[in-house]
């Protein structure tokens, strides 16, 4: 299968380079048991979004747990895209990251703060991992499975019934598997081993 991943808050986590720009701008580390939306005015969290994607403050991101294991794994039998949202130049940085830590992504591709569903289709996607919701809604038409990759702060609220709900990067990979056992059948119904997609 063609797996398309998000890359910010899906392969690569906020908290690191939150943490390096608080302590350089604020001068207080981010408290990583709590939102960052409670620790920053919505300025300061505005200004911080723009460096991350924009600057090599991207290389300071940290994995989310398990992503570079389990995309390892997945490559032996699928092709891994990232699609991300991010403006091309912002995007370089995330193809930098991907590139020092050993993903095993074949290409990036940037939507320019497009919603994703064009670019699945265009690409051949088979199934989209993404943190968030507002890119998997529009794929309804079952060409591209959309998967909501919910970790830790992840979007809680009740999804539409085709989308499948994985907490973890293990979880991903199971569904994978089913997934892929299914090619050329009907998919696996979106909570078969995942949580139920209308869950609160």
């Amino acid at each position: 299968m063609r797996l398309g991943l998000d890359f910010d808050g899906t392969i690569a986590s906020w908290s690191g380079a939150m943490d390096r720009w608080l302590r350089e701008e604020v001068g207080r580390p981010l408290d990583r048991d709590r939102n960052v939306v409670e620790q920053v005015t919505r300025a300061q969290l505005q200004t911080m979004v723009g460096a991350i994607l924009g600057t090599d403050l991207t290389l300071a991101m940290t994995p989310e747990d398990e992503a570079l294991e389990v995309m390892a794994r997945l490559a032996r039998e699928h092709e891994l895209l990232v699609i991300t949202a991010r403006h091309d130049h912002e995007a370089t940085f995330a193809a930098q990251w991907l590139e020092h830590h050993g993903a095993p992504i074949r290409e990036v591709v940037s939507t320019g703060r497009a919603l994703k569903a064009d670019a699945c289709r265009r690409l051949g996607v088979d199934v989209l991992l993404d943190d968030s919701a507002e890119h998997l809604r529009p794929l309804s038409d079952g060409a591209t499975v959309p998967v909501l990759f919910r970790a830790r702060f992840g979007n809680r609220a009740p999804q539409p019934p085709f989308v499948h709900i994985v907490e973890h990067w293990r979880e991903f990979e199971t569904l994978c598997g089913r997934l892929g056992e299914a090619s050329g059948r009907d998919a696996p119904a979106p909570g078969a081993g995942t949580t139920p997609a209308d869950a609160g």
